[in-house]
């Protein structure tokens, strides 16, 4: 079964498109240079209710489907290649969808408005230093006191966490039950002593999407801001992550859509041994593999975005095909930029082309929303289940 866009969808791919290369191609490489975050297209994303997407209309947001959204990031990422963008609109979202998927009426009113129209970004804080794929082993801990609980830990590679008013937090609420202990909460920074950022790390690529640090020194956070009952908090963070690694599966096929064009181009007006590039064999060779690789890619994306909104799969169907989609996407990504490189030749390696930063942006892709390894697993244990 192939999947296709709808007249509207069509039309939503390209608009934002043109968005992409008139407000954020341009200015692309001036953030990953400086690590800067960028603040100009924040603000057109949130003149576009692109910040809202996902949240339904009753609470501000676009009301769009994780298929819509699909098209959003694979179409900013076909006419930018732009990470910063992308790691903003992708995290914001990854934010949100705990309180999308878990909060309460009251909680949804609170909080969802600000978060849709762009006014508050919102941050995903799960990963701590001794547990990255291992989510059991988070050491956080959160103790009710009262109509409170007292967070106290510090968690690592927190995308968009020094700028976020909001962070939805997983801690241990009950200890040596691994993932089961876990419960997930949503932290209003300005409302939160003993909050703190610390290091910002200095990253191989994505530059300009800051990645940071988050301390929690007896953090006091109302009962009312935690997302369904205590020790539900993994189950939460699953179901967030699956969306995400269709996000990632769809920037991934949108970078790749990118770079077999520029590559595509460039080897159309250059000339080697009297004749353009593009007359090669061996191009045209590499093109094609490059053209096969995006399109089977984009195929597995939209399946799985198709399953997270179509009620017809079980958890375990929807985990398998979101991690075929994540891992395939990224893992061919890598392939893709590095022989678009190939083909400009020295060309590619400078920083006066893009794909020099294209490829360093490309390889957390394979890590983060759950690594590449861990995506094998959940394939494989679907595989091992099947019955004859």
């Amino acid at each position: 079964m192939t999947y296709q866009l709808t007249q509207d969808q069509v039309a939503l791919w390209e608009h934002v498109y043109h968005l992409g290369k008139r407000y954020v191609e341009p200015h692309a490489s001036k953030w990953d240079q400086n690590s800067e975050y960028p603040w100009a297209i924040h603000e057109i994303l949130k003149e576009q209710l692109l910040f809202g997407a996902l949240v339904p209309k009753e609470y501000g947001g676009l009301g769009l489907s994780v298929v819509d959204f699909t098209v959003i990031l694979e179409a900013i990422a076909s006419s930018s290649a732009c990470g910063a963008t992308l790691g903003t609109l992708e995290t914001h979202s990854l934010g949100a969808q705990p309180i999308l998927i878990a909060g309460t009426e009251e909680q949804k009113r609170r909080w969802l408005p600000q978060i849709a129209s762009g006014d508050s970004l919102c941050a995903f804080s799960l990963t701590e230093s001794g547990a990255g794929s291992d989510a059991g082993s988070i050491t956080t801990r959160a103790v009710k006191d009262g109509d409170s609980y007292v967070i106290n830990g510090s968690k690592v590679f927190c995308t968009l966490g020094n700028l976020a008013r909001y962070v939805t937090v997983f801690a241990k609420t009950q200890q040596d039950v691994g993932t089961r202990g876990i419960t997930a909460f949503v932290i209003d920074t300005q409302k939160a002593p003993g909050f703190k950022v610390g290091r910002v790390e200095k990253k191989m690529g994505l530059r300009g999407s800051p990645t940071v640090e988050l301390i929690y020194e007896d953090v006091r956070v109302p009962v009312e801001n935690r997302l369904g009952n205590e020790g539900e908090g993994f189950k939460i963070a699953m179901e967030t992550l699956s969306k995400g690694r269709v996000a990632v599966a769809a920037d991934s096929v949108g970078i790749m859509d990118y770079v077999t064009k520029y590559a595509a181009d460039y080897a159309k007006t250059r000339t080697q041994f009297g004749r353009p590039l593009s007359n090669l064999q061996a191009i045209q060779f590499m093109l094609a593999d490059m053209e096969i690789q995006t399109e089977t890619a984009r195929q597995m994306t939209y399946a799985a975005a198709n399953a997270l909104i179509s009620g017809e799969k079980t958890r375990s169907e929807i985990a398998r095909l979101t991690a075929i989609a994540k891992c395939y996407a990224t893992d061919v990504r890598q392939k893709v930029v590095s022989d678009a490189i190939q083909i400009l030749g020295g060309y590619g390696y400078m920083q006066d082309y893009p794909l020099e930063r294209i490829h360093r942006d490309s390889k957390i892709y394979q890590i983060f929303e759950g690594t590449n390894q861990i995506q094998r697993l959940v394939i494989a244990r679907s595989v091992l289940a099947k019955e004859k």
